[in-house]
């Protein structure tokens, strides 16, 4: 049985937010009120349920951990010229829509755009025109992308990312492995459609008349046809505990949460703050970058990521040179050396860039893996970030 509570994510999501601009002291009380409430609801529906905040899917059991173990007892003093009103939203029309429409296009001509380079470039550029005509919208309002309503944005994240380079032909030879998996599932898997999207949950299904919309998580890019095979079992048929395991194993990997990491990287902020609650980017970066690099390296765009993940704790998006580093990181258990350490990897992905290796794309290199062993407490790092994953992850 897959359990799922609507708003958890988004709930954490908001407290966070809240966290950065601070709180007043009249408003603490209330604030761990409202935290306690979500945690509390949690438990409720599990135990209604049968079940455990860890049997909820995706990076649902992060959030509940994250909401429960807050120590609300301190909270940050707002930021001085921050108020608690929220930025308006800008309305971009048709955004959400006119993804769709791409995505099912994919998955309608999928066998014409896998063998014909033309069709292919014709889905680009007009993918291009998408994604252009939302940036001039922003520009025009004088808004930044950020300020889109979150659906909006993460279809616009989604096109940019299939839009970065090889990123069309990965997305385009997952959806085959997807159609492959249904045909071997399924009595007709023309009453299927599969869309590949950017979305908070690990797949939905809808059905509208006598098709089935089968929408999955773009984070499975990269998965193999084992997975598609377990994953289709699991969203078509329920499939059993096997299926499920090996789902969410590989929810659990590098490949799924680096695409999360990836498609967040394309509306961001153009000026955040790099300070968290308790570490500051920048002064790691200046730190690592001294003691490891001799200060050559020209400084990436540093941010705090949004996106929850339990293992994977830093990325390196090379098309837009930034180094992202989880909000799990951003605690007062967690010491500055960890934060370095994870910092340096980034840096390192930055310094030796990533090589195909029989059309894959190969990030941790044997000359990666040396430099990577040059940190100081390198094991010790290693040891602490698993703890940290382990403590994450926990079910």
């Amino acid at each position: 049985m897959t359990i799922r509570i609507k708003g958890l994510v988004r709930a954490y999501n908001d407290v966070q937010a809240r966290l950065q601009a601070g709180t007043r002291p009249a408003d603490a009380e209330s604030f761990h009120n409202y935290v306690r409430g979500i945690v509390q609801q949690v438990e409720a529906i599990c135990s209604a349920l049968g079940a455990k905040p860890g049997d909820l899917p995706l990076t649902s059991p992060t959030a509940y951990e994250s909401l429960r173990e807050l120590q609300t007892a301190r909270l940050p003093s707002p930021r001085k010229n921050t108020t608690s009103r929220r930025p308006p939203e800008l309305r971009v029309p048709n955004v959400v829509k006119n993804a769709g429409l791409f995505s099912k296009r994919m998955w309608i001509d999928l066998p014409t755009l896998l063998e014909s380079p033309a069709a292919k470039d014709n889905l680009r550029s007009q993918m291009l025109e998408f994604a252009y005509g939302i940036e001039e919208s922003c520009a025009q309002h004088d808004f930044s992308l950020t300020s889109m309503a979150s659906p909006s944005r993460r279809a616009y994240s989604w096109a940019k990312f299939i839009l970065t380079k090889g990123n069309l032909d990965l997305h385009l030879s997952a959806l085959s492995r997807g159609r492959q998996a249904l045909e071997t599932i399924t009595s007709d898997p023309r009453q299927v459609e599969l869309h590949i999207a950017n979305m908070n949950s690990i797949w939905r299904r809808r059905h509208r008349s006598q098709l089935a919309v089968l929408k999955v998580n773009e984070g499975f890019v990269h998965a193999d046809e084992k997975v598609w095979q377990a994953l289709i079992r699991s969203s078509v048929s329920k499939g059993n505990r096997e299926c499920r395991g090996i789902v969410n194993e590989y929810i659990e990997s590098e490949e799924f949460s680096g695409v999360l990491f990836e498609m967040e990287s394309f509306a961001r902020p153009r000026h955040e703050s790099t300070v968290g609650r308790v570490h500051s980017l920048d002064q790691s970066f200046d730190r690592v970058n001294a003691t490891y690099f001799s200060g050559s390296v020209p400084k990436p765009h540093l941010a705090w990521n949004t996106v929850i993940t339990s293992r994977k704790f830093g990325h390196y998006e090379f098309a837009r040179d930034t180094v992202m580093l989880s909000i799990s990181l951003d605690d007062s258990a967690v010491p500055e050396e960890l934060v370095d350490y994870v910092m340096y990897h980034e840096l390192l992905h930055k310094k030796h860039g990533v090589k195909l290796t029989n059309g894959r794309r190969m990030a941790h290199t044997s000359a990666f893996r040396k430099d990577e062993k040059r940190f100081l407490g390198h094991e010790d790092a290693v040891a602490k970030l698993n703890n940290l994953a382990r403590r994450h992850s926990s079910r």
